[in-house]
């Protein structure tokens, strides 16, 4: 598992009970993205500040998925999370952030089951094998990007700690697959997933929004 950037050391998938007929094709080998510190996969955090007088900054959080490894886990069968981790008692997150995703993967803003100290959104991965690319090879999972941008306004007499831009990939060996909640605060986002899934890695960076800040 190491070898495909899987952490050996989160909580051990279990597969429901289930009959599996011939026809269920989605239980063979799949393609699950890499850990960003053994691949090209990348993740961008900044902050940036935000037009008026308010106390108010952008944040804005990237993840570059690149170099999918050949796996006997699905990516698709259980949503990635990004988003941003922040202390509530100093900031507040300012209406819906904007999420997006390329190649036909999907992004969306949640505030299901997300505590108040995460500002979150679902990506669903979505298996390329039935399209074919260049000489006629199945890309299965091809390099994509994951972007999610939110406004934070700092509260009254509070002071501007750090904010926490995070990426969690997730893999499942059953549809069931399922994100429970999501968390926040320092060191980004924690995700709770179903027992048919589990995380295979998760990044986070912190930025400073101090200097972002009106005077």
């Amino acid at each position: 598992m190491e070898d495909l950037g899987l952490d050996p050391t989160v909580e051990e998938s279990k597969l429901a009970n289930r009959d599996v007929s011939e026809d269920d094709q989605q239980v063979s080998p799949q393609y699950v993205y890499g850990d960003p510190e053994d691949t090209d996969s990348s993740l961008v955090v900044s902050s940036s500040p935000a037009i008026g007088s308010d106390p108010e900054v952008w944040m804005s959080v990237s993840m570059f998925l690149e170099d999918p490894k050949y796996t006997l886990r699905n990516s698709w069968w259980c949503p990635d999370a990004i988003g941003v981790g922040y202390n509530a008692n100093d900031w507040a997150a300012v209406g819906e952030p904007s999420v997006r995703a390329t190649h036909d993967h999907t992004a969306k803003y949640t505030a299901e089951d997300v505590a108040d100290d995460a500002l979150a959104g679902t990506v669903e991965l979505k298996d390329h094998s039935d399209k074919q690319y260049g000489s006629g090879a199945s890309d299965r999972l091809p390099d994509a990007t994951v972007g999610l941008t939110g406004k934070f306004k700092l509260r009254e007499d509070k002071v501007p700690t750090t904010l926490w831009g995070s990426y969690t990939h997730t893999f499942s060996p059953d549809p069931t697959g399922s994100i429970k909640n999501i968390s926040g605060g320092k060191n980004g986002l924690g995700v709770e997933v179903s027992l048919s899934a589990a995380k295979a890695w998760s990044k986070a960076l912190p930025t400073d929004p101090k200097d972002d800040l009106p005077d």
